[in-house]
Parts: C-alpha cells; structure tokens; sequence
C-alpha cells in the first residue's frame, strides 16, 4: 500500500494523469477478478482481503514505469544524503500528518460504531449500507478532483508568481454544480430507489440517505479542495480540522440518542454536523490561498499589479 501511494503521488506531481487513469482501471479489475477468484476457491474473508492487497499492488505495479520514477529529475534524489535532506525537510509528515490521517479515518468511522452501540446492529447495517451506497460516487469523483487539483496547485507553488485562486474558485463552482445534482436526486429518489434496489427491508436506508444529501453536497465541494492545506504547509491547522470533526460527528450522534431522537432523526443532526464541518474545510482552503495571494500581491511592483 505504502508503495502504491508513493508512485501515485509521483505520477500526481509530474500531472500525468493518463497513467493514473490506467492505475484507477487496474486496480478495480484486478481487485475484483482476484477477489472472486479467490473467493470461489474457498478463502472466504481471508480472499477478499488477499485479492484486496495483490489489487493493490497490482496498481503499483502499472504505475512503475509511467509515474516518472525513472526520470532523471528523480533519479537525483537517489542519494542517501538526499534521503537524509528529504526526512529532515518532511519529518511533518509522521509527526503530524500521519496523526491527522488516523484522526480523518476515525472521524468517517465513528458514526457507524456509536450507531452500533447506542442502537444496536440493525440501525449501524441501515446507515451503513447507506454509507457505502453514498461513499461511492464521493469517492470517484472526489479522488479524480482531488489528484487534479493537487497537481496544478502543486505545480504552480513551486514555479512561484500568483496563487492559484481562480483555479480554486473554479474547481468549487464545478464540484458545487456536480453535487447540487446529486444531492438533487437523493433528496427526490433515494427512498423509492433504495427500495427497488435493496427491497422494503432497506427502506430506512434510504429515509437515511435523504437526509445525507447535505453532507454529500458539502463534502463532494469541500474534500478535493482539503488538498490546499497539505501543498500550503498549514499540517496543523489540518489536524485541528480533523480532530474537531470528530469530535463534533462523535457528539451529534452521542447526545442525539441522549435526547431519544429516532435513529433517521440522529441521521439528519449527523448530516448538518458533517456539513457545517465541510464548510469549514473548504473556508479554511480559501483563507490559505486568500492570505498567499495578499501576500504575493505585497511583494508584486506596482507597475507589475497595474
């Protein structure tokens, strides 16, 4: 996995988007063929998570002669007093952003686990399905946004001159039309389709996503963007930002059932929490790129602004 990252963050710096593409069809046809290969076999569990991890390095495996891993750019780098100036430069990101990261995965788990807990396996099923089903389109277009986005805004900081706020400006006014339609249609369509699809046992699920649909908009806009603290070195506003997500997520669900609010009612105060937080995901994006660009426009001569 480590790995797969690595190469795919490589190909993200050197903007070659075709090669992630490749990875993005590899990786899903290899995870798939592989896991019910292995499942058939007889593995069970132990399958799935074998062919989850050869899916894995499967898609490492494409990326290693196009993620420009070879180029002589990087080959300079092949040094152990490079290694050593490269750790010394990001020992931010075990210190700091590894935290974040574990807190990230916490705060998008813990509802499941307090709906478990404070209203048993049925309800944590219903909102996981849920979940899942919605988790989906989030993560194909938000991944594809994101590896975009962070290659340009990356690209551009290291080549100096105007912060990138047009391109952010831009990226929310294409991620807001994107998530407007799928909100849209969970907010008409989730109940009926969730019925045709999963059958009237599953019809919570789909009172649940209705709800979701504000924290899907907000998050389909706010999670690409996210990537601005990480290129802007603001880690530890970033671990702020993750940490009171989970408090926040964690405390909604907590006291909702405190206060014997219905499971879809501790769904819909889940989906506000989750999309106040989002808003302020995407506020403290635009406030970097607000303050580099003042920044950048005091340091400018005037007949340059003018």
């Amino acid at each position: 996995m480590a790995v797969f990252q690595l190469l795919n963050a490589l190909a993200i710096r050197a903007q070659r988007y075709s090669a992630i593409a490749i990875r993005n069809v590899t990786v899903g046809l290899a995870t798939l063929v592989l896991q019910v290969a292995l499942g058939a076999s007889g593995l069970g569990i132990s399958g799935l998570l074998l062919g989850w991890g050869l899916g894995q390095l499967a898609g490492a495996m494409s990326l290693l002669r196009k993620s420009g891993l070879n180029d002589a750019g990087a080959r300079q780098s092949y040094t152990l007093r490079q290694g050593k100036a490269i750790l010394r430069r990001f020992r931010h990101v075990p210190t700091v952003l590894a935290p974040a990261g574990a807190i990230n995965v916490m705060g998008l788990q813990l509802p499941v686990i307090l709906l478990a807990a404070l209203y048993g396996p049925d309800v944590a099923g219903q909102f996981g399905l849920t979940q899942r089903v919605l988790t989906a389109p989030v993560a194909l277009i938000g991944l594809a946004v994101a590896q975009v986005y962070l290659g340009r805004l990356a690209a551009v900081r290291r080549a100096g001159g105007e912060p990138p706020v047009r391109v952010f400006r831009d990226a929310t006014r294409q991620l807001a039309v994107i998530g407007t339609g799928g909100a849209a249609v969970l907010l008409l369509f989730s109940e009926p389709l969730f019925l045709w699809v999963y059958g009237s046992s599953w019809a919570t699920s789909g009172q649940m996503a209705r709800m979701l649909s504000i924290a899907l908009l907000f998050q389909i806009v706010a999670s690409p963007l996210s990537q601005t603290l990480v290129v802007y070195g603001r880690h530890k506003t970033q671990l702020a930002w993750d940490s009171s997500r989970l408090i926040i997520v964690g405390s909604t669900v907590y006291f909702s059932s405190a206060l014997d609010a219905s499971p879809v009612q501790t769904v819909a105060g889940l989906s506000m929490a989750t999309a106040a937080t989002y808003a302020i995901s995407w506020y403290l994006s635009w406030r970097t790129l607000s303050v580099a660009h003042a920044q950048w426009r005091q340091e400018q001569p005037p007949q340059q602004l003018s």
